[in-house]
């Protein structure tokens, strides 16, 4: 059976589950800021949109101890796995959304791993996330059939995102952006974004080109044509 037909069948065993949207939330958090630790059943999608913000996740993709955490990056967390947020200045919180999802059989990359981050620079699966609670709150089948299908498109845009780079992790993650900005966006500019990650140890030609999903030698050619 051709990937693009397994991919699609592996998409359509996608169930949502419940989705939550709220502006300018106002969590309960401790004197240091800190809330308490979460744990579900349900794969989850979460995203927070604010300044000052760290994570912890007990995970062995995800850093050992507090990390921190940027606006606009999405944390995807397997079944059973436990963390816990850090918010500095909680009142500063704009958004604050998620959602569950069953996916009834493994997708990977996203479900290889237990914890994995998602850079959402555009606000992609942020749009598709404040649709689906809409269509939560409406109910009705047609709203059911529609939120399944956003989902499914949510997390195909994840799993293209990956298929171009990151390899999901905090300080590496996937970048989801749309195929005009990606088209955009020459050798030279991603060559640039990969070594400045860690300036103290930058990464070898080999390194680089499988972040970047080439051989060195196409790698080498890319660089040429374009300085």
């Amino acid at each position: 059976m051709p990937k693009t037909d397994t991919f699609l069948q592996d998409l359509s065993r996608l169930a949502p589950g419940l989705v939550e949207h709220r502006i300018a939330p106002r969590p309960a958090v401790a004197g240091d800021g800190w809330v308490e630790w979460s744990r579900h059943d349900r794969w989850v999608l979460d995203y927070v949109d604010g300044v000052g913000m760290r994570t912890e996740v007990a995970s062995p993709d995800a850093p050992a101890g507090p990390f921190p955490r940027d606006g606009g990056v999405w944390h995807c967390y397997a079944p059973g796995t436990t963390y816990r947020e850090q918010y500095q200045r909680p009142r500063a919180l704009r958004e604050w959304m998620w959602f569950f999802f069953i996916p009834g059989r493994g997708i990977p990359p996203l479900t290889a791993r237990t914890f994995s981050a998602i850079a959402d620079p555009e606000g992609r699966l942020a749009g598709y996330c404040r649709t689906m609670f809409a269509h939560q709150q409406r109910g009705g089948a047609g709203s059911h059939r529609a939120l399944a299908a956003l989902l499914r498109a949510a997390i195909a845009e994840i799993i293209a995102a990956a298929d171009h780079g990151g390899d999901g992790s905090a300080a590496n993650p996937w970048m989801l952006r749309s195929s005009s900005a990606a088209d955009e966006e020459g050798l030279l500019q991603r060559l640039d974004r990969a070594v400045s990650r860690n300036l103290a140890a930058p990464p070898t030609l080999a390194e680089l080109a499988q972040d970047l999903r080439m051989s060195v030698s196409s790698q080498a050619h890319r660089f040429k044509a374009e300085s």
